[in-house]
């Protein structure tokens, strides 16, 4: 018995016969420890209060990742896009002012009309590498206003269409 009584429980180190007479005490205490009618209310309702407060925890911490992405792909999309634009506007620029330069010193006109003649240039070989896209002719486009009154109303352009 002194060997057990020097046992140690492998719960936190309290010896095996405090246990024991713990678990008996909690047993005989049975009868008189009764929980009240709204205990069982009382208890879920505090743990849908900490599941909550966690869901909303988790929740904001989604949303605060979320909006670090965002502003980070967009500060780099913001960083890309100023880049490729001072990169046009500088190649741009610089095809104009050596075109113009060209001009001035083969054609020994004045440099700015070298620079006007050089930015026409520019701009027609501008407008030649955008799409194109095909117009509907004038005739397709035009329909007859239709106002109220003025479908009952003799129009000069129904002589015009029937000829057609």
């Amino acid at each position: 018995m002194a060997g057990n009584r020097n046992a140690q429980s492998q719960e936190g180190g309290v010896p095996l016969e405090d246990l024991r007479s713990f678990e008996a005490r909690v047993a005989a205490a049975r009868d008189y420890v009764v929980p009240t009618d709204d205990l069982r209310p009382r208890v879920l309702e505090a743990a849908s209060a900490v599941s909550n407060s966690k869901l909303q925890e988790r929740r904001i911490g989604y949303a605060i990742i979320a909006v670090a992405i965002i502003s980070f792909c967009w500060g780099g999309m913001w960083l890309w896009m100023s880049s490729a634009n001072v990169n046009t506007v500088n190649e741009s620029a610089n095809s104009i002012s050596r075109r113009a330069l060209e001009l001035h010193d083969k054609n020994a006109i004045n440099i700015h009309q070298a620079t006007v003649d050089a930015y026409e240039e520019w701009r027609s070989r501008s407008q030649r590498s955008l799409p194109t896209y095909t117009s509907a002719s004038i005739d397709e486009v035009s329909q007859p206003i239709v106002t109220p009154g003025s479908m009952f109303a003799p129009s000069s352009r129904q002589s015009g269409d029937s000829t057609r």
